[in-house]
């Protein structure tokens, strides 16, 4: 006597689910599917299968409407795995590649690693736009807005550091004239795209602030705290650069300004 059926196969997956959750599972199954081969190299990928003739039972009272729909839904499944290229033999995307580096039918020289680095290498060119004041991306449609708002905001920041950590205040003017004519006529070109990204990027290293003791470059608010830490030592000078000194009283005695505004190491 053959045992009841109790629950029903996906075409797709080959895993079995009851009469109520089966139709909903299907219906996230290629989603999930699809997701899974992008992992695989583009040779074992295999795309998801036409679904069985059979009509989906939606109950398991009928013994043999669930049979037809079972046999024909496993054997779909069964035969849309993804195939190793050595045996032909067939497994899941999370069984695959493991097996292909263990198969008993590879061949000695087989190059494994070329295989299975064979993936589809999307190489999509960046569609934004870089600021030339802060650094950052933005959209095509926001940009010019974004320059306003950040330049105002440089200023405001630029009052709250010391002297020696202000940056030079950016030319808006030029910055947005290239923008200008890059929309002029209406298209923006990835030529166009790679170079505002290119002048913007290089405006704004230029523009950032140095420490005068290690000559590396940072924001101004970040200049201010790696003064305090900045490892860097003249020692070819014998001093090291104190931003916390104050500069008054430059007409004294070179001697006391050398004392002043030298930490000497030793």
């Amino acid at each position: 006597m053959s045992s009841r059926i109790i629950h029903l196969y996906c075409y797709i997956c080959g895993q079995g689910y009851g009469s109520a959750s089966i139709e909903r599972h299907m219906r996230t199954c290629p989603e999930t599917w699809n997701n899974e081969q992008k992992h695989l190299p583009i040779k074992l990928q295999v795309p998801v299968p036409d679904p069985p003739n059979a009509e989906l039972p939606t109950s398991l009272t009928d013994q043999k409407k669930c049979k037809a729909w079972n046999d024909e839904a496993y054997e779909i499944a069964m035969n849309n795995r993804n195939k190793c290229p050595y045996c032909n033999r067939g497994f899941f995307s999370d069984k695959i590649v493991k097996h292909i580096h263990v198969c008993p039918k590879k061949p000695k020289d087989a190059d494994v690693d070329a295989l299975l680095s064979n993936k589809k290498k999307v190489t999509s060119k960046p569609r934004f736009f870089i600021c030339g004041i802060c650094g950052r991306e933005y959209g095509t449609a926001s940009i010019e807005r974004h320059l306003k708002q950040c330049l105002e905001q440089f200023g405001n920041d630029q009052k709250h550091v010391p002297e020696y950590a202000r940056r030079p205040v950016p030319d808006l003017d030029e910055l947005l004239k290239e923008i200008e004519e890059i929309k002029a006529d209406g298209k923006i070109t990835q030529a166009e795209i790679d170079e505002q990204r290119e002048n913007a990027m290089k405006t704004y290293k230029e523009g950032l602030a140095e420490c005068p003791n290690c000559h590396r470059t940072f924001e101004s608010e970040v200049l201010t705290k790696h003064m305090k830490g900045c490892k860097a030592r003249e020692f070819k000078f014998g001093y090291v650069f104190d931003p916390d000194i104050d500069d008054e009283d430059d007409d004294d005695d070179d001697d006391d300004d050398d004392e002043r505004e030298r930490d000497y190491c030793f």
